[in-house]
């Protein structure tokens, strides 16, 4: 069995816990009102053409839609998509829901004005493959909008207990750097 198929294995079985984790929290209006603020800001004006990378329920679409935009979701995970097409009719909103691989969706060049994702880049197993990828799906003067996160331990510079060795998450992962949010566009 492949790795990545293991991955969305893993996402298909957790489909219903976390569709009830992100309607717990999107239900909060400062939850949702913080999310569209962020998405607003890192996103082109409305009426773009946007991809969201590995969609899941569709939470961060439906947000992005709800703000004037064309949104395109694709995830491996057709459980989370199917949440994600329930979650779409319950708003009342549009959004193309694709079964596709977010390291490298089946888009020609330069589809896009964005391509977004949210709590994604840690799960990938070719990081720097997606993102030439999502590089070459945005249009001149487009946006990449991401939104990720460190979420197990050890932390930077932390000896681990199975090695003894220091664990350096730089090295690692040398794509975290920087600020989170970038308003440069991409050329």
């Amino acid at each position: 069995m492949s790795v990545q198929t293991k991955i969305t294995g893993y996402w298909d079985r957790r489909a219903d816990s976390y569709q009830h984790n992100q309607e717990s929290q999107a239900g909060a209006a400062e939850y949702a009102a913080e999310w569209a603020r962020i998405w607003r800001s890192a996103l082109p004006e409305s009426h773009a053409d946007v991809l969201d990378v590995g969609t899941g329920t569709g939470h961060v679409a439906l947000t992005i839609a709800e703000l004037g935009h064309r949104v395109t979701g694709v995830d491996l995970a057709q459980q989370m998509l199917a949440k994600a097409h329930h979650n779409a009719a319950t708003r009342g909103l549009e959004v193309r829901w694709v079964v596709g691989d977010a390291v490298a969706p089946d888009f020609a060049e330069a589809s896009f004005d964005a391509v977004s994702g949210r709590y994604l880049v840690w799960t990938l197993r070719e990081i720097d493959r997606a993102l030439r990828n999502w590089h070459a799906l945005i249009r001149p003067g487009g946006r990449l909008a991401l939104v990720d996160g460190l979420w197990f331990r050890p932390w930077p510079t932390t000896t681990t207990k199975r090695s003894g060795r220091l664990w350096n998450w730089r090295r690692h992962r040398p794509w975290i750097r920087g600020s989170i949010a970038s308003k440069r566009p991409v050329s």
